[in-house]
């Protein structure tokens, strides 16, 4: 091989490389979907609520119109009842489903700009609504949190989600928190006639 061959193949190989590096580059920099931001730790989202705060509990799937509207009054021997009235019945599984939705924690945040999709994360729209009425113990007053749930996460250990009243931030959230919840949409729990 002579040494102007070889100086043609280097020159081919350099511009191939730098063709190769700026590319690489500028896919990055199309790439609009945020990247999450880690917690320090679990952060719980509310914070200091039990079941003795808990009045109302509403699960809903947007898309279909299915629906589920809960009373609680701890103060009854069968605290739960359907929202629009009728019998009161043992709450048996959402004795235990409920409490671990109280201790709804996120693990990572991401921050929402102009240009995120929410179609990406499945929140727009959302699969999932969830609004939890909770009374403050000092002051009596009532609160209200609504959150909406969209898709897994890829490997399926997560939901991404947003909290009505927080539009700039999507939290990543371990499904273990909301899947038993969800679930009860597909098995309804109902008062006995």
């Amino acid at each position: 091989m002579s040494g102007r061959t070889t100086a043609v193949l280097f020159v081919i190989l350099l511009l191939l490389g730098g063709f190769l590096l700026w590319q690489n580059q500028r896919e990055e920099t199309v790439d609009a979907t945020p990247e999450p931001t880690p917690a320090p730790a679990f952060v719980l989202l509310l914070d200091g609520y039990e079941m003795a705060n808990l009045r109302r509990l509403r699960i809903s799937r947007p898309a279909t119109g299915d629906q589920l509207d809960y009373r609680y009054d701890p103060d009854e021997e069968e605290p739960w009842q359907m929202a629009d009235g009728g019998n009161r019945f043992r709450g048996g599984i959402m004795d235990v489903h409920v409490p671990a939705f109280l201790g709804l924690r996120y693990t990572r945040a991401l921050s929402v700009t102009a240009e995120t999709s929410l179609a990406d994360f499945g929140l727009d729209p959302p699969q999932y609504e969830i609004m939890i009425e909770l009374v403050e113990g000092e002051n009596g007053r009532m609160q209200t949190y609504t959150y909406t749930f969209g898709q897994r996460t890829i490997n399926n250990i997560a939901y991404y989600a947003r909290q009505e009243g927080i539009p700039d931030t999507i939290y990543i959230i371990p499904s273990g928190f909301i899947s038993n919840i969800i679930n009860i949409l597909d098995d309804p729990i109902l008062p006995s006639e």
